[in-house]
């Protein structure tokens, strides 16, 4: 298991996730990422606005990031 620390930068705040999770693999933590940026957007839609500018960055033990999962990309938009 290794642990991952999801970052959360939302309208030019950022949120450090000083916990983190053990997740099996990077995969893992990728899919857990677009998993929690879908859970926010749907939030936001609740509160009648929607932020697509917003990311998660996901951290190993290292302090090295791995990845931005952008909320634009945690979805599909359709007309």
């Amino acid at each position: 298991m290794h642990r991952f620390y999801f970052h959360l930068h939302e309208c030019g705040v950022s949120l450090i996730d000083e916990e983190g999770r053990e997740l099996p693999s990077f995969e893992a933590a990728f899919k857990e990422a677009v998993i929690a940026a879908r859970a926010i957007m749907g939030n936001e839609v609740a509160s009648g606005y929607l932020c697509l500018d917003c990311h998660i960055e996901i951290v190993d033990s290292y302090g090295t990031t791995l990845a931005a999962v952008p909320f634009a990309e945690a979805l599909t938009i359709q007309p």
